[in-house]
Parts: C-alpha cells; structure tokens; sequence
C-alpha cells in the first residue's frame, strides 16, 4: 500500500479509535447504517472521505432537539422558601 492510500484508508480498529468508539459499534454502522465500507484481503477498510460524507449526511439528517431542563425534585429557589 503507498503513503497516499495508507493516509485516505483505515482499518475497522484504526476506524474505531478515529470515532472514538468500539469495533462492535462500527460493525452495526455498517450493517445497518450502510456506513460506507468495502472489502481488502478479507478484511474491512475505509476511505475516510467516504466516512466523513457518511458523517455529515446522517448529521443533516437529525434534526437536533431543546435540551430538556433538569429537574432534581426540589426546589432551592431561597426567596420562594422565606415567603411561605
């Protein structure tokens, strides 16, 4: 393999640690989320510019949601509590 192919290619592991996730995890991307992949000497690979298009696809694809406040049960509001 020269340098070229190497920098614009991965391994599933080498993948796995750019995503900062588990060999497992980007098994099920590619099974079920058609994450871009083919097929070297029996073993997966990844042209990066594949995944990172993948990537931003499915990114524009969900909507992002309002953070949900948090409420932990009780209330510390001082001023509330020396009204009552």
């Amino acid at each position: 393999m020269d340098q070229t192919s190497s920098r614009n290619e991965v391994t599933l592991s080498e993948l796995a640690a750019l995503m900062q996730t588990t060999v497992p995890r980007i098994l099920r991307l590619v099974e079920n989320a058609s994450l871009p992949s083919y097929r070297a000497h029996g073993e997966l690979r990844f042209r990066l510019g594949e995944v990172i298009a993948w990537m931003n696809r499915r990114s524009l694809a969900i909507t992002p949601r309002e953070p949900r406040r948090r409420s932990f049960g009780r209330s510390y509001d001082t001023a509330a509590s020396h009204r009552a």
